[in-house]
C-alpha cells in the first residue's frame, strides 16, 4: 500500500510541479514582460528551488514525513496563487526603480518570494516520495528507473496539458486552483494509523475549502498594470470588451472613457480599434499596408506576417489587390477583433486568407511569391516575435517576393534606442538594394519599405511628409554596427532591458530621425519632381502647423533650388506671425 502511495506522489507531484510552472511563467510574463530575461528569471528560481529542496530532503526522506510535505506544498500552492494578484504593486515598484538592474532585481524578488517555496517543497517531495516507494530493506537503485519514469511521464503530461488544452480553456487561475486541489486530494490516500489518516484527511480538506476562499488571479489589474510610452495618459477606469487566455498570451480589448480601443497582448498594445467606427484605423497601421501597394507598379497579392487589430488587412483589402494572405500566431487575437467590430472586421471578404500560424513557418513551406510582403509582428524585444526582425526572416522574405516586389516592416520607435535601431535598419538594407523609410513619431511607429528593384516615393504627400531616411542614409549610419540574426537575437537582448524606459540622450531614436532626416529623395523620386514634391510637402506641413518639419522641407529645398527656399521662408515667417511667434 506505501509503494502505491509513493507512485502516486510521484506521478501528481510530477504533474502539477510542471503545470503550475508553466502557468506562473504565463502569468507573471506580465511583470516580466515576455523577454528572455523574464523567463531566464523564471526558470532559473524554479529549478534553483526544486535543487535546493531535493538538498534538504536528506535530513527528512521519510515515508512519514510524506504527508506533512503534500499538506505543505498544497498550502504553498495556494498562497503563491495568491500573491500573484500582487504583481500590479510589482509592476510599479519595478518602473519606478533607478536602473534596468534595480528593475531586475526588484522583479526577481516578487517572482522568488512567490515561486521559492513551492517550488522547494516539489524538490523535497521527490526524494521523500522515492524513500517511500522504496521502504525498508529494498534497493533505491534497484527500482528507481521505473519510478523516475513515471515522475517524468507525468511532468511532460502536465507541460503538455496545462499549454495546449488546460489554459486556453479553463485559465490560469482555475489550472492553478486545480493542481492545489490535486495535491492536497492525494493527501487521504496516504498509509498511516487511523487518527494519522483522520487529520491529514481534515487538514487537507481545511486547505480545499481555502483554494475557493483564497484571493485568485484577475488578469485586468494585471493588465492594465502593464505600461510603456504613451500609456501614461490612460487615468480614466478601464472598461474591458473582450479578455481571453489564448495559447500565446492574455488578450484583451479596454476601452478608457472613449471607444478608442486598444487591443492588448499580455497588456502590451498591437493595434488601436474604434468600436463606432470599424473603419477607423492608426495612421502608421494603415500606411504599412496602403503605401507597399502605392510603391508597387501593380501588385495583385499580398501577404501579411501578424493580423494585430485587422487594420493593416483592411487597407490592404481596399486596394484592387485580388489575394491578402495573413498569417496570425493568436486565435484569440482574430477573434477578438471579430467580437468587438463584427461585420465591419471584413474577416469574410473572399479576398481574404486568413491562417492562425507562425507565419514565418508558413513563408518556409511556401514556395509562392506575392507583390508586397507586410510584417507586423509584436515587439521586437518579445521572445517569438524577435525573429520576425532578424537576418534570416528578412532574406526568406525577399526570397518570397516577386523580381519588382515590395517589402514594408514596421518597427516601433518607444521602447527603443538609436544603437539597436540602426542595426535593425541595417540589418534590413543589406537584405533590401532599394528602399526608403517612413516615420510616425507622434505614435512612435517607424515603416522601412524595401525592395529587389528600383522604387519610387508615390505621388501622395501624405507620405512625402512621413519621408524619414533613405536607404543610402540607413546603411550609412548603421557601418560597423552588428547585425540582428537568428543566433544573436539583438532587439531582444539589448531592448528586453530598456523595458518602458527613457533612453540616454545619445540613444534617443526620435532624436536619430529629427537630426538625420534631410529629404534624401535622390534614389527615389525624379529630378525633375524633388522641388515640386517638396513643396507639396511643405504647404501640407504648413497646413497642419508643423513649422519644424517645414523647415526641414526647406533645408532640402535651398540645395536644389535656393528661390524656392526663399519663398518658403517668407512663407514660414508670415505664418509664424500670424500665430504671434516671432519669425525666427
Amino acid at each position: 500500500k506505501q509503494t502505491r502511495a509513493a507512485l502516486l506522489v510521484l506521478a501528481v507531484t510530477g504533474f502539477v510541479s510542471i503545470a503550475s510552472e508553466v502557468t506562473w511563467t504565463k502569468t507573471l510574463v506580465l511583470l516580466t514582460g515576455g523577454t528572455v530575461y523574464g523567463f531566464t528569471l523564471i526558470l532559473a528560481i524554479f529549478l534553483s528551488g526544486l535543487a535546493a529542496g531535493a538538498t534538504a530532503a536528506r535530513r527528512f526522506a521519510t515515508a512519514g514525513n510524506l504527508g506533512t510535505l503534500l499538506l505543505a506544498t498544497g498550502a504553498a500552492l495556494i498562497v503563491a496563487r495568491s500573491l500573484l494578484t500582487w504583481i500590479p504593486a510589482a509592476a510599479e515598484a519595478a518602473r519606478g526603480a533607478a536602473s534596468p538592474t534595480t528593475a531586475l532585481f526588484l522583479q526577481a524578488l516578487f517572482v522568488t518570494a512567490t515561486l521559492f517555496p513551492p517550488t522547494f517543497l516539489f524538490g523535497a517531495l521527490f526524494p521523500t516520495a522515492m524513500a517511500a516507494y522504496a521502504g525498508d530493506g529494498r534497493s533505491v537503485a534497484a527500482r528507481v528507473g521505473p519510478a523516475y519514469a513515471l515522475n517524468t511521464l507525468a511532468s511532460v503530461g502536465g507541460s503538455l496539458a496545462a499549454g495546449l488544452w488546460l489554459i486556453p480553456r479553463i485559465g490560469s487561475d482555475a489550472v492553478l486552483a486545480g493542481c492545489a486541489v490535486l495535491l492536497l486530494a492525494a493527501v487521504p490516500w496516504l498509509p498511516g494509523s487511523g487518527r494519522v489518516r483522520a487529520v491529514r484527511t481534515v487538514a487537507a480538506a481545511v486547505g480545499i475549502a481555502g483554494v475557493a476562499l483564497a484571493p485568485g488571479v484577475r488578469f485586468e489589474p494585471l493588465i492594465t498594470s502593464v505600461r510603456y510610452e504613451f500609456d501614461e495618459g490612460m487615468t480614466d477606469t478601464p472598461r474591458f470588451h473582450y479578455l481571453e487566455e489564448g495559447r500565446t498570451g492574455v488578450i484583451s480589448v479596454v476601452t478608457y472613457g472613449s471607444s478608442r480601443a486598444r487591443l492588448q497582448s499580455n497588456g502590451l498594445n498591437e493595434s488601436l480599434l474604434d468600436l463606432e467606427d470599424p473603419a477607423f484605423g492608426s495612421a502608421p497601421e494603415v500606411w504599412l499596408g496602403r503605401t507597399p501597394v502605392l510603391v508597387h507598379p501593380d501588385p495583385e497579392t499580398a501577404f501579411v506576417a501578424g493580423y494585430g487589430g485587422g487594420v493593416t488587412a483592411r487597407a490592404l483589402l481596399d486596394t484592387s489587390l485580388r489575394e491578402v494572405h495573413v498569417a496570425e500566431l493568436e486565435a484569440a487575437t482574430v477573434s477578438a477583433v471579430r467580437t468587438v467590430l463584427g461585420a465591419g472586421a471584413r474577416l469574410d471578404d473572399p479576398r481574404l486568407h486568413l491562417e492562425i500560424e507562425d507565419a514565418r513557418h508558413v513563408l518556409l513551406r511556401t514556395s509562392r511569391r506575392f507583390d508586397v510582403i507586410v510584417s507586423q509582428p509584436s515587439h521586437p524585444w518579445r521572445s517569438g516575435a524577435s525573429a520576425l526582425f532578424t537576418q534570416e526572416f528578412f532574406a526568406l522574405v525577399r526570397s518570397r517576393l516577386e523580381a519588382d516586389g515590395v517589402f514594408a516592416q514596421w518597427i516601433n520607435l518607444f521602447n527603443m534606442d538609436r544603437t539597436t535601431l540602426l542595426s535593425l535598419a541595417g540589418t534590413f538594407y543589406d537584405t533590401f538594394p532599394h528602399g526608403f523609410s517612413l516615420a510616425f513619431p507622434q505614435t512612435g511607429d517607424l515603416i522601412l519599405l524595401g525592395s529587389r528593384a528600383e522604387v519610387r516615393l508615390p505621388d501622395d504627400v501624405e507620405i512625402t511628409t512621413r519621408f524619414a531616411l533613405s536607404r543610402a542614409q540607413w546603411v550609412a549610419l548603421s557601418e560597423g554596427l552588428p547585425r540582428s540574426t537568428d543566433r544573436n537575437l539583438l532587439a531582444e537582448m539589448r531592448l528586453a532591458t530598456l523595458r518602458g524606459r527613457t533612453p540616454a540622450p545619445q540613444e534617443n531614436p526620435y532624436a536619430l530621425l529629427d537630426d538625420e532626416s534631410t529629404y534624401d529623395l535622390d534614389r527615389v523620386v525624379p529630378p525633375a519632381a524633388r522641388v515640386p514634391v517638396l513643396q507639396r510637402a511643405a504647404d501640407r506641413f504648413i497646413a497642419r502647423g508643423d513649422f519644424p518639419g517645414a523647415r526641414r522641407v526647406r533645408e532640402r529645398l535651398a540645395e536644389l533650388d535656393p528661390e524656392a527656399a526663399a519663398a518658403l521662408d517668407r512663407r514660414l515667417a508670415g505664418g509664424l506671425r500670424g500665430r504671434g511667434v516671432g519669425a525666427e
